[in-house]
């Protein structure tokens, strides 16, 4: 999602525990939400005493050909719409992992805000709804959109989360559609944000009740992360998820600064795995 985009660490070891140097690889776009979680790793693993490289190719498709590079172990978060997109042909790539490399997992919900219009245009009329990739599925989208409230909606792409908040403020487009993290931080500029493509939330209903029957299972529409610890010992995954969890958890950090959505540390890897896959065939459907 996405926003949807990946961040890769590329971790040194020495013995059963972290080295000095790392390599902090976002694989998603350079403005969007992986960009600014990867700087905030860097910086507190920086913080912590390690040699951190942060490199910000500009998309999932050039870093993981930078990864089939890496002999050495890697972190790599990988989301739900790349995978689904690379199933289904769609996309550049698709990433095999176990459930034993799983050390973070989260899912997000996306939010259709607007500054300029309202919930009534959206509804009713015409306008332009920005939107990150992926590209086809957000057409999936807002084909159903028009089609079940006889809109005329046109989709506009940005290649970042953070390019489209920008354009979404700057008037470029009446509508975006966008994660919490960015929803949030375009209503702190005024913006309203009136549908979420998941569970009604603190009064925002879901637009999954207002569609047919049959285009229902096509709008849960969110990204699942899973972030994975590859090419490393048992141990060493273990030491890697306790300085993630440190990071989260402690104030003044440039990862908690950074107040990322809600995660659940203690979650099963066999269950983040089950609940990766359930996402990326709901995309794919």
């Amino acid at each position: 999602m996405k926003t949807i985009t990946t961040l890769i660490f590329t971790i040194l070891f020495v013995g059963h525990g972290l080295a000095t140097e790392i390599t902090v690889l976002n694989a998603g776009s350079k403005t969007g939400s992986f960009a600014q979680q990867s700087t905030a790793y860097a910086d507190d693993l920086t913080q912590s005493g390690y040699d951190v490289t942060l490199d910000i190719p500009g998309n999932h498709c050039l870093a993981i050909n930078k990864f089939n590079l890496i002999d050495g172990p890697v972190l790599m978060p990988w989301a739900s719409d790349y995978e689904a997109g690379g199933r289904m042909g769609q996309d550049c790539t698709t990433f095999s992992f176990n459930a034993s490399d799983i050390v973070r997992y989260n899912r997000t919900s996306i939010q259709a805000c607007t500054l300029n219009s309202s919930k009534s245009v959206f509804d009713q009329g015409a306008g332009k709804i920005g939107v990150t990739t992926p590209k086809w599925l957000w057409q999936r989208t807002i084909n159903i959109i028009n089609h079940n409230f006889g809109t005329a909606h046109t989709q506009i792409d940005y290649n970042g989360s953070g390019d489209l908040r920008t354009a979404l403020l700057n008037g470029e487009v009446d509508f975006a559609f966008l994660s919490p993290k960015h929803a949030k931080k375009v209503t702190d500029q005024g913006a309203i944000c009136f549908y979420t493509f998941g569970d009604s939330m603190d009064s925002i209903p879901s637009i999954i009740d207002e569609v047919h029957v049959d285009d229902k299972k096509f709008m849960y529409l969110g990204y699942d992360q899973v972030w994975l610890a590859l090419n490393m010992t048992d141990s060493q995954k273990q030491e890697l998820k306790a300085e993630l969890v440190k990071y989260h958890n402690t104030v003044g950090t440039a990862t908690n600064n950074y107040s990322v959505q809600t995660i659940d540390w203690s979650i099963p890897s066999n269950m983040a795995k089950k609940q990766f896959e359930t996402s990326v065939f709901s995309l794919m459907e």
